[in-house]
């Protein structure tokens, strides 16, 4: 017959498991109203209700419940006011920094009475882009839920000079006039410079005269039968052609753009950008 023995529990670990059980209970709730609480340990705001958010963010006596307040919203209408109206310097460049509005962050950028502030605008309004509702990404775009994102690689060539670089787009909002994606280096966050930023802004543009046909394309490391559009317009003294690969699997809808810029009396310019990756 097999017999069994039973060891007690050394006082010394029960002691220990009383400590940790302590440890891991959740922190004591030190005041709290509606939407938000503050614990032993942190500042939170639980509410997903777009008019108590906004009340909490104008309201609210302390600053962190309404830092984190800002960090919930989305209505573009409550973070404009914000930005042009809260007292705290800190909270105005919270709202900046979730803003897509090009033209009121342009406004922030010359007007606002806080130095920080202007260069979080400035920071904001160089890596968003906007496209209206009659653009030809803007369909894919709109199929796309907010946080939709691409990377892009860059070729640059100018005369017998080559550079590259990298670009992500991710999806800020879409509505039935137009989408708003940032466009961002990957490694910086901050938006393209130089000339990669003088192209992509002066000269990604879908006006002129077109012609459109089908080719071949590696997509994702295969060969893929894409459709592709070209336009050709001048812009001052620059002679411009812009052709985009379409892919339905790549957010904004363009597996590739090829930029052509030659200038008048300058080297041409030409600019490849190829998506290498993206989702969801």
């Amino acid at each position: 017959m097999r017999s069994s023995s039973r060891f007690p529990v050394p006082p010394s670990r029960l002691l220990l498991l009383a400590v940790l059980l302590a440890g891991c209970s959740a922190p004591a709730v030190l005041r709290e109203g509606e939407g938000w609480r503050e614990t032993e340990s942190s500042v939170e705001v639980s509410s997903d209700d777009p008019a108590v958010l906004a009340g909490i963010a104008r309201t609210h006596p302390d600053a962190r419940v309404r830092a984190a307040a800002i960090g919930k919203i989305s209505d573009a209408a409550v973070l404009a006011d914000l930005a042009r109206s809260e007292k705290e310097p800190a909270l105005r460049k919270a709202a900046v920094d979730r803003l897509d509005d090009e033209a009121l962050l342009d406004r922030v950028a010359r007007e606002d009475a806080d130095p920080a502030v202007q260069a979080a605008a400035r920071a904001r309004r160089d890596v968003l882009r906007t496209v209206a509702a009659g653009h030809v990404e803007y369909a894919s775009w709109a199929s796309r839920k907010p946080g939709a994102w691409v990377q892009m690689k860059l070729d640059l060539q100018v005369g017998d000079r080559r550079s590259s670089a990298r670009v992500a787009r991710k999806l800020v909002s879409c509505r039935p006039d137009r989408a708003v994606f940032e466009q961002s280096d990957p490694a910086t966050g901050r938006g393209p410079e130089g000339l990669f930023r003088d192209l992509l802004q002066g000269y990604d543009l879908c006006v002129g005269r077109t012609e459109e046909d089908a080719g071949d394309l590696e997509i994702a490391g295969k060969r893929e039968r894409c459709r592709w559009k070209r336009w050709m317009f001048t812009r001052g003294r620059d002679i411009v052609r812009v052709r985009r690969w379409f892919h339905d699997s790549v957010p904004g809808g363009v597996a590739r753009i090829d930029l052509e810029v030659a200038p008048l009396g300058d080297a041409p310019r030409t600019l490849t950008g190829t998506a290498v990756a993206w989702g969801p």
